[in-house]
């Protein structure tokens, strides 16, 4: 639940919140919203609760304000930010890292420092003694402790300077060798002899790389990456590509019949086992047992295919150019022995233009269509199996 008691929840921020300056809102329906709102105060109005939020978050934010830089009790709930100042059983700490955030003052020092000054009086003579300290202790060209660079650990400049003469006389004369003053290995240094090996690391070429008269590229008992431009097919993986493995044909106009039989199952619409134009009658295309039942409880008004203004009888059909017209309240039960049951299959229809499709399992003989709004449709088809997306993309209005 929430914690109304934490500084830092503050009212209406959430993102569904109604929040809204009377100062700015003088088309507000009470009138009295605008320039001076806030000077005025209530007068006689309801107070619009978007006003109320917006004043007890704008508090309500100065609030926290004053708790994440002021002199505030610790909260672990605030997110301090450095310099930030708290109490915490009665000594003042400071924040000496962002994103102080339920960080205990005593436990957690990492965080807090208790505040050494208890006035900005102290404060500035504490810093102005130790700078008068600093200044007589280092006066500008003296050495106050005798230091020397023997003394302290180090070499001179005349030992230093003979120290790299024996190094970068000795470089002089390696540089120019070219024999092999070091033995190396191709090994060695990184790379294989010309005798084979094997890379550990990332090889990149930025030309053509060819390997053997079959051009693979990589191969071996698990993986396999290749072009074979003599055998006209690209290959990855393992071995039949039917399964998805190695070798991959080049779609070729010998070889298109047998990929055809292959693949176009997964593009090819079947036809429906169901299908009723709805244009001129309910009966389906090719039917014998299967039939529609429309049910309108009102007379409706409409236009026959040859422009004449009609009007149909309740439950009697009536057929437009779009097709069969239906008002709101309208139902309809397509009946069919034997196709329905309980199986997966899929159904379309044509209202005002666009195809709507549905997956579904049926689980009775028949199939009732109840329609909330007036439409036109056309074209009802049911499949007694589940259709592929691409195959749904060719179901034709």
């Amino acid at each position: 639940m929430t914690n109304r008691n934490s500084i830092a929840n503050v009212w209406a921020t959430d993102v569904g919140s109604e929040v809204t300056d009377p100062e700015l809102d003088a088309a507000h329906p009470s009138g009295q919203g605008g320039t001076g709102k806030t000077a005025k105060g209530w007068i006689s109005e309801t107070e619009p609760h978007e006003w109320e939020n917006y004043n007890i978050q704008l508090r309500e934010n100065r609030i926290k304000a004053v708790a994440q830089t002021g002199r505030m009790p610790w909260d672990e709930e605030v997110t301090y930010k450095v310099g930030a100042l708290t109490i915490y059983l009665d000594v003042l700490y400071v924040s000496i890292l962002a994103s102080n955030i339920n960080r205990n003052p005593i436990t957690q020092t990492g965080w807090w420092s208790p505040v050494k000054f208890t006035s900005a009086a102290v404060h500035t003579a504490t810093i102005a003694d130790m700078q008068n300290k600093y200044t007589i202790h280092t006066p500008a060209g003296q050495n106050s402790h005798s230091d020397n660079i023997v003394a302290i650990g180090g070499s001179t400049k005349t030992t230093i300077d003979n120290q790299i003469k024996v190094v970068s006389d000795g470089l002089a004369v390696h540089i120019p060798l070219v024999n092999n003053p070091h033995v190396d290995t191709a090994i060695g240094i990184g790379t294989i002899p010309s005798t084979g090996g094997s890379f550990t690391g990332e090889v990149n070429y930025l030309d053509n790389f060819v390997l053997g008269t079959t051009c693979e590229l990589m191969v071996n008992i698990s993986t396999f990456v290749s072009v074979r431009s003599n055998a006209g097919a690209i290959g990855i993986g393992v071995a039949d590509y039917r399964t998805g493995g190695r070798w991959q044909a080049i779609l070729t106009g010998s070889n298109f019949p047998e990929f055809d039989a292959l693949y176009n199952p997964t593009f090819v619409l079947p036809p429906p086992d169901l299908h009723f134009p709805l244009m001129s009658n309910l009966l389906p295309v090719n039917g014998t047992n299967e039939s529609i039942t429309f049910t309108r409880a009102g007379t409706l008004a409409y236009t026959d295919k040859s422009g004449n203004a009609q009007t149909a009888p309740a439950n009697t059909p009536p057929f437009e150019i779009a097709g069969l017209k239906v008002t709101a309240g309208t139902t309809m039960l397509i009946d069919a022995p034997g196709l329905f049951g309980t199986r997966d299959g899929c159904i379309s229809l044509t209202a005002n233009g666009a195809i709507f499709v549905w997956d579904l399992q049926f689980t009775s003989e028949n199939i009732v269509l109840y329609f909330g709004a007036a439409t036109s449709i056309k074209n009802f088809r049911v499949w007694s199996e589940r259709l592929t997306p691409r195959q749904k993309l060719r179901i034709p209005r």
